[in-house]
């Protein structure tokens, strides 16, 4: 099977994060590889709760501080070809609500 995962890089993100997850969930949409940027320990309970969505279906990665965006896409596109032999492409997303499902 081929393997398209979405990337989302995540500095001190807010619930919309989990709702974009849940609605993941929902299109069957296969792996996802978060990066959480050095966000504040103030937002250790989304990531709690990130983690338990994605379960299974991807990754979730952590800067000790915040590197921007770019380290965070270099940092999880590192990760994902090391680990998805089938990878055809990614898709990137961000948690603005500018990308919908």
């Amino acid at each position: 099977m081929q393997c398209i995962p979405v990337i989302i890089p995540a500095y001190e993100p807010d619930k919309r994060l989990l709702l974009l997850l849940r609605q993941r969930i929902e299109q069957s949409i296969s792996s996802i590889v978060i990066v959480n940027d050095g966000s504040s320990q103030n937002y250790n309970s989304i990531f709690e709760e990130t983690s338990n969505i994605i379960n299974g279906n991807g990754k979730l990665i952590c800067h000790n501080e915040n590197k921007g965006k770019g380290s965070a896409l270099k940092t999880a596109f590192g990760y994902i070809l090391s680990t998805y032999p089938n990878l055809v492409g990614t898709v990137t997303a961000d948690l603005d609500g500018q990308h919908t499902v």
